[in-house]
């Protein structure tokens, strides 16, 4: 059995997906403030808006994780994928391997009693500006030089919300491609609130299915 069919590898994924939702609740109470200290809460939410960002990488490998364990192996340094943490070089990673691994934002429709999933035409967060945030994230992550170019707290601070929102157009219902030996398959993931968990549909792979160059779009 491949991991595009495996159930233990959905149930990573969804738990990937479940803790970074409860993280993105948590970026917002920073940036209300909790502190007094605009800085230190700006840093704090940073610090969950990237490992929000990180677990979304983590959960992306989980439908490749043998083709992907199977590529790290040949790195020049770190050849174990266990202790890959980057989340940007995560993507970039798995992109070599599918270059549709990073989740496609999708809307839930009823047509005639039957539920299709189209793709969502609204903002949400893409793979460009994932990169963009995880790296400005990466910035406020250490303590400022005093000699060195002062960070971009109030920049950061300001678009939170919008971080935050984008991250859940791009979660509340995704699609995962995946391509494999015996086909090209997708996971249906449909991401749930604080009250309702999230859950996937595993899809059956088929041979000689073509993805359109235009599948992000």
């Amino acid at each position: 059995m491949d991991d595009t069919q495996n159930n233990a590898s959905l149930i990573i994924y969804l738990r990937c997906i479940e803790e970074a939702k409860h993280r993105l609740v948590f970026v917002e109470r920073f940036t209300s403030g909790v502190s007094n200290q605009a800085r230190v809460d700006t840093e704090a939410a940073c610090l969950q808006m990237r490992k929000a960002l990180e677990l979304i990488a983590y959960a992306a490998i989980a439908p490749h994780k043998t083709q992907y364990e199977a590529w790290r192996k040949n790195a020049v340094k770190n050849t174990d994928f266990r202790r890959d943490y980057n989340g940007r070089k995560i993507l970039h990673s798995l992109a070599t391997i599918n270059p549709y691994s990073y989740p496609k934002a999708l809307i839930a429709t009823l047509r005639e009693g039957t539920r299709h999933y189209d793709s969502f035409k609204g903002p949400y967060l893409t793979k460009k500006l994932y990169e963009e945030v995880y790296d400005m994230c990466g910035k406020l992550l250490h303590a400022d030089n005093p000699w060195g170019v002062d960070k971009p707290y109030d920049e950061f601070r300001q678009r939170i919300p919008e971080y935050v929102n984008l991250t859940r157009a791009l979660l509340n219902v995704h699609g995962i491609m995946i391509q494999h030996e015996t086909g090209t398959a997708a996971w249906v993931i449909e991401f749930g609130d604080l009250d309702t968990k999230a859950k996937g549909h595993i899809g059956q792979g088929q041979p000689g299915i073509h993805v359109p160059k235009d599948y992000y779009d």
